[in-house]
Parts: C-alpha cells; sequence; structure tokens
C-alpha cells in the first residue's frame, strides 16, 4: 500500500501518471507517420511495415491469423496492456452513459408521457445531432 502523505511532490506526480502517458510523446511522431504512409501508400505500405516490424513477407497475406495475434498480445508490456484495458473500459463506459433513454411516464390517471430519441438523419447517431420527441398520450 502506498502512503501518499510520506510520498515527495515528485513521487505523488509519478503516482498520478498514467502508464502510458509517459510513452505517448515518443509514440505519436511514429504513429502518425505510418498513418500518413498507409493513407498514401495503402496496402503496399501495410505490406512493408508488416515486414518492418513482424519479419513477414512482403507477398504475405495483409490478414493475421488467431495465432499471431495471441503472439502479438504475448509480446505486450504487461504495464502497456493494463493501459489499454484500462483506457477500453474507460471509453466504452463514457459512451455507454451517452446513450439516450426513452423515458414513459405517467403523471396523472390516464395521462402518460412518452420521450423518444431519435436521430434527426438517418446517419447522424452522435449526441448533438439527436433530437428528443417528447409527446403526451391520452
Amino acid at each position: 500500500m502506498i502512503d501518499w502523505n510520506t510520498l515527495s511532490p515528485a513521487a505523488q506526480k509519478v503516482m498520478l501518471q498514467r502508464p502510458a502517458v509517459s510513452a505517448a510523446d515518443d509514440v505519436r511522431p511514429v504513429c502518425e507517420e505510418i498513418l500518413k504512409r498507409v493513407q498514401s501508400d495503402g496496402d503496399s505500405a501495410l505490406r512493408g511495415y508488416a515486414n518492418r516490424f513482424d519479419g513477414r513477407a512482403t507477398d504475405a497475406p495483409l490478414l493475421c491469423s488467431d495465432l499471431d495475434f495471441a503472439d502479438a498480445e504475448q509480446a505486450l508490456d504487461p504495464e502497456l496492456k493494463d493501459a489499454i484495458k484500462q483506457a477500453y473500459n474507460n471509453i466504452r463506459r463514457f459512451h455507454l452513459a451517452q446513450v439516450p433513454k426513452n423515458i414513459s411516464l405517467s403523471t396523472q390517471p390516464g395521462v402518460a408521457w412518452s420521450c423518444a430519441t431519435r436521430p434527426s438523419t438517418p446517419s447522424a447517431y452522435t449526441c448533438q445531432a439527436a433530437v428528443r420527441h417528447c409527446l403526451p398520450r391520452y
């Protein structure tokens, strides 16, 4: 157990830092360059990166097998893997909390209200585009 009050300010700062943040400054430019190259060169870039990072032949299929995924997962640093899982859970919880909920309410005998959320366009499933329609039912 960590006793916060006995930690120096520098140690407290280290404890508050999210695990993946320390690597983010180094990783971002590399990722941006990879994304740019894949966008401009497509499958050719993907094959080149698969060769560079995984030692795959440049004519190998781009799809990965279940064994490839298992090997890649085993190669991940446990701390980074935990950070990825935590980020996934945080993002998932946040977005699930934003899912609009339909409401049905009876305010008095014979008067019921219903409130349904519908997207304003078929492809607009964002919070900003949602329009709430509330109509009394008699």
